[in-house]
């Protein structure tokens, strides 16, 4: 009985172990990996072909670990700048990291991450989502911004270390100076404007030599003498200036945004409408506007008069705020009410707004793509929006593109055929209207200059007047205090009108 206790006791260990090594010998099948690839969206397109670029690509996955690091891939040109194809599993990852190369293995341009002192050169900074989903090569655009000799890693959100930069020509006698103006009105940021720029020379032997100019929007790029003892670079604008010292021993090639401290924005009080009718101007319409006493805008009213000339309340906007921004607006008429809400994206960028009138509901999604070839501190982008009805059958678009804060090419169309197509012109004040912190829900309010010219185009509907060109008087201080407007019909072209809006600060 014993034997055959042993007997069957080794077998079943026997068994045992024999499963147990085939359980470790089992493979699991692999993991289909999918592809993708970057599209580097705004490379200057003075860039060779055949430059020879190659780009630094890291990517963590949904939980933070790094999946990809510091692969070195090659840049190709088609029409664009794309890199090789990078393969990872199905999943949710997030680019960490994009640095552009030469041949040398210096540092020319990065994506800044998001929080870095130049997250505001590009539209949307890293760290940027990749979802892969299918067989399909996911192509990812991402921007840029050039690295200068002066930029370190850290100013990009990296670690100190990243760039290798391209040794200084130490024989040259000449250095070159991007001069970028950049002044700040209130949370506005101006960079994309004209400023006076005063250049002032001290020579070795002593002497002074001062040279003014106008640096145009945007900035210039300009060359300098190293044979001097220093330079003083003052750029002026709206009664503000900033002045930046260049000693001898820092003269080597760099860029520099110079701009004066923040210009309080002013308030507006009321915008008041005047016709011209029989030789005199005649009051029309009136806005007048209200605040917290936190400074934040909390109603609008909207005013005309009656036979007789009295004031009547024709319509108001409340506005509610979360996080410091306009979340609800509140609009009364004596042709009906309606609700509008709004949420935004992490950059403040509006992302979702609904409205509900007597009518229905509207429901709108907002998206952001950025514009190839283009750079700047408040970046130029696209800006689109879907807006769908509940007592509509079809849905409305709008569409524009963004330079240098304004609002250039707009489109509003509708998928049954209705559009309006806009190409508008602007200067380089202030916008009141943009200090104001409040959205629109058709966008109409996003530029921060003002107005001077709008031609249009429509199908189906066409208005019976249009306006169409604009010219104001300023203060000292750069804001507008009257706009003429001119009026016409847009099939004949002739001119119907003109009105004169009067503004007035707190």
């Amino acid at each position: 009985m014993k034997t055959i206790f042993t007997t069957t006791l080794m077998l079943a260990l026997l068994l045992t172990i024999s499963s147990c090594k085939k359980d470790r010998t089992i493979n699991q099948p692999p993991q289909n990996k999918l592809k993708f690839a970057i599209n580097v969206a705004n490379l200057p397109t003075s860039t060779p072909a055949n430059s020879n670029l190659t780009a630094i690509v890291s990517v963590k996955s949904s939980i933070g670990e790094l999946v990809i690091t510091d692969a070195k891939v090659n840049l190709n040109y088609s029409n664009g700048f794309l890199t090789d194809v990078l393969e990872l599993p199905k999943g949710n990852y997030r680019i960490t990291k994009l640095i552009i190369q030469d041949s040398n293995s210096n540092a020319l341009f990065a994506s800044p991450l998001a929080g870095s002192a130049k997250a505001q050169t590009v539209v949307q900074p890293l760290e940027m989502p990749l979802a892969l989903e299918n067989e399909l090569t996911k192509i990812l655009t991402i921007e840029v911004t050039a690295i200068s000799d002066s930029d370190r890693s850290e100013d990009f959100g990296y670690a100190a270390g990243s760039f290798r930069l391209p040794p200084p020509d130490q024989n040259s006698d000449l250095f070159k100076v991007e001069i970028r103006p950049l002044f700040r009105v209130g949370e506005v940021v101006y960079d994309s404007i004209p400023a006076s720029l005063r250049i002032t020379t001290y020579g070795l032997n002593g002497t002074q030599a001062i040279s003014t100019q106008v640096l145009p929007a945007g900035g210039k790029t300009i060359t300098l003498s190293k044979n001097v003892s220093k330079y003083k670079i003052m750029v002026s604008k709206w009664g503000l200036s900033d002045e930046m010292e260049i000693p001898a021993n820092e003269m080597k090639d760099m860029s520099l945004s110079i701009g004066g401290a923040n210009l309080k924005p002013k308030k507006l009080k009321s915008e008041s409408v005047y016709r011209y009718i029989n030789g005199q101007w005649v009051a029309d319409t009136r806005k007048e506007y209200e605040y917290f006493a936190t400074g934040k805008l909390f109603r609008i009213n909207y005013l005309s008069k009656d036979v007789n000339g009295n004031k009547v309340l024709d319509a108001s906007e409340e506005f509610e705020y979360q996080n410091n921004r306009v979340s609800e607006i509140y609009f009364t008429s004596t042709s009906g009410d309606r609700t509008q809400y709004f949420s935004y994206l992490a950059d403040g960028k509006i992302d979702k707004m609904r409205e509900v009138n007597n009518e229905g509901t509207i429901n709108a999604t907002v998206s952001y793509a950025a514009i190839p070839g283009k750079r700047g501190i408040t970046g130029n982008y696209q800006i689109g929006a879907t807006y769908s009805f509940s007592y509509k059958y079809y849905q409305q678009h709008v569409f524009m593109d963004m330079y240098g804060g304004n609002a250039e090419n707009y489109s509003n169309t509708t998928t049954h055929g209705n559009a309006k197509l806009s190409l508008i012109s602007y200067d380089f004040n202030i916008n009141p209207h943009a200090h104001l912190g409040v959205p629109n829900f058709w966008l109409n309010n996003v530029s921060k200059h003002n107005k001077l010219s709008d031609i249009s185009n429509y199908s189906i509907i066409i208005p019976n007047v249009e306006a169409y060109a604009f010219s104001y008087t300023y203060d000292v201080d750069g804001f507008p205090t009257e706009l003429f407007t001119k009026y016409r019909n847009p099939v004949t072209f002739a001119d119907t009108h003109v009105t004169k809006t009067v503004f007035v600060y707190q």
